[in-house]
């Protein structure tokens, strides 16, 4: 199909003329996505009967706000329920199915069939729905003064004191806190908290990631420090300026001092790597957005690779050592050729 870009037996979703053409003119507008929004969250509200609501506070990255608590208790039932009153809306949706054929995601038949099969699941699972060996999932969400949802927090009601799932904010002044967290399993969790202040000058703070694994005794921490930190989008286009100052326990001692610089135009990034107050070495990098220029597709000749199935070929046909080698000579950096020296010992 010539709408898909097809070459030499690989398709391509779209064409480079036709994500130009999607970014200049986006079907899916600022009052869609909100009309969607509202359509489909209030369908999930109205089949949640069992909510508990709370006055008190939320406490995130150090940060104390007022806010409100809900938790409700979402069963199986419950959760297929939901499912099923989302996908029977979604059947009719004829702004949802124009986008998805817009965006070619499916076509309007795909569509049908997609939502036709997956109500059939749904009938299904509910037949199998054993009540007592139900595990309810425990939702809490904290909102603010303005009605605006500042957290979301989900554990299951024989662990409730273990969350799986979350995020909180607050905001108090011009402080903002904000924590996030994914716990899969009892041996692993991945973090992240923080406390900026946000100013006309841009944010300035510092933000703790940290990853922790119990089986294996491993345990990564990065603290990024953020000083007047600005992001802005126009005309298709973003940038960032300000400055970040990153160390962590894998870096060895060694800080990368990252200062962005960006407008409409172009965007430069220059990033210091510094251990002991000695600058070790600098890496400038600018980009700019440059006018479209057409290219033309790899010829029936040309060796292409699917990364979705062929990546493990891709890889064991090139040279990777050699690779390496050449990038680690050209450094000369102590700090990460060591780096880089494990990875080619790896090959």
């Amino acid at each position: 199909n010539p709408d898909y870009g097809e070459s030499s037996g690989t398709v391509v979703p779209f064409t480079a003329k036709e994500i130009t053409a999607l970014l200049n003119d986006n079907p899916l507008t600022e009052e869609l996505l909100n009309e969607l929004l509202k359509k489909y969250t209030s369908i999930v509200v109205s089949e949640i009967d069992n909510a508990y609501i709370a006055e008190g506070k939320v406490d995130a990255g150090g940060v104390t706000a007022e806010s409100t608590k809900i938790t409700v208790r979402l069963d199986e039932d419950t959760l297929l329920s939901i499912a099923e009153k989302v996908l029977t809306a979604a059947e009719t949706d004829t702004e949802l199915i124009n986008l998805c054929e817009e965006l070619k995601i499916c076509t309007k038949e795909e569509y049908s069939t997609a939502l036709q099969e997956a109500l059939n699941s749904i009938a299904d699972e509910k037949t199998k729905l054993n009540k007592q060996a139900e595990d309810t999932i425990i939702m809490t969400v904290w909102v603010d003064d303005k009605g605006n949802i500042t957290g979301r927090d989900f554990s299951y009601a024989s662990d409730s004191e273990k969350s799986f799932l979350g995020y909180k904010t607050a905001k108090e002044g011009s402080d903002f806190g904000f924590e996030a967290w994914v716990t899969p399993d009892d041996s692993e969790e991945l973090k992240a908290e923080g406390k900026v202040g946000i100013s006309l000058n841009g944010v300035t703070g510092d933000v703790k990631i940290s990853y922790a694994d119990t089986d294996t005794n491993t345990s990564e921490t990065f603290n990024i420090k953020l000083e007047d930190v600005k992001y802005a989008f126009k005309d298709y286009s973003g940038y960032i300026n300000g400055k970040f100052t990153i160390t962590g326990d894998s870096l060895s001692g060694m800080s990368i001092l990252a200062d962005c610089t960006g407008n409409e135009e172009q965007q430069s990034i220059k990033l210091d790597f510094v251990r002991g107050g000695v600058n070790l070495v600098s890496v400038i990098m600018d980009s700019k957005i440059l006018a479209y220029k057409d290219f033309e597709l790899p010829s029936v000749s040309s060796k292409i690779y699917d990364f979705e199935a062929q990546m493990e070929e891709y890889i064991s046909s090139a040279d990777i050592k050699k690779y390496l080698e050449g990038i680690n000579k050209k450094i000369d950096v102590e700090g990460i050729n060591a780096v880089l020296e494990q990875y080619i010992n790896a090959y």
